[in-house]
């Protein structure tokens, strides 16, 4: 999990998964995610971060964005909704286990 910032004041929320097997762990994590808003692009593939490392292909990897904490809207959004972004992760993670 991690929050985006930029300085062009950028807002939403987005996932980014490093390999097929990842892709619907990505889409369900935020299926239900109303805290901010979900970035066109989400879920898109990236094979280049570090912390979606290849080491263990057995494992699905994806980045959750949040959001944008330079985002004034966003950042009030995450901070005031802690208990409710981990309701809404739990239960993405849930539905993709329910559908493995």
């Amino acid at each position: 999990m991690h929050c985006d910032g930029w300085t062009d004041f950028s807002k939403g929320a987005h996932t980014i998964y490093n390999d097929e097997t990842s892709k619907q762990l990505a889409i369900d994590l935020l299926d239900n995610y109303d805290i901010t808003n979900i970035l066109p692009k989400s879920p898109h593939k990236r094979s280049d971060l570090g912390v979606l490392g290849s080491s263990n292909k057995s494992k699905k990897k994806v980045l959750i964005e949040l959001g944008y904490l330079t985002s004034p809207i966003d950042a009030k959004n995450i901070v005031t909704n802690k208990n409710k972004i981990a309701t809404l992760l739990v239960n993405g993670l849930t539905k993709n286990i329910n559908n493995a």
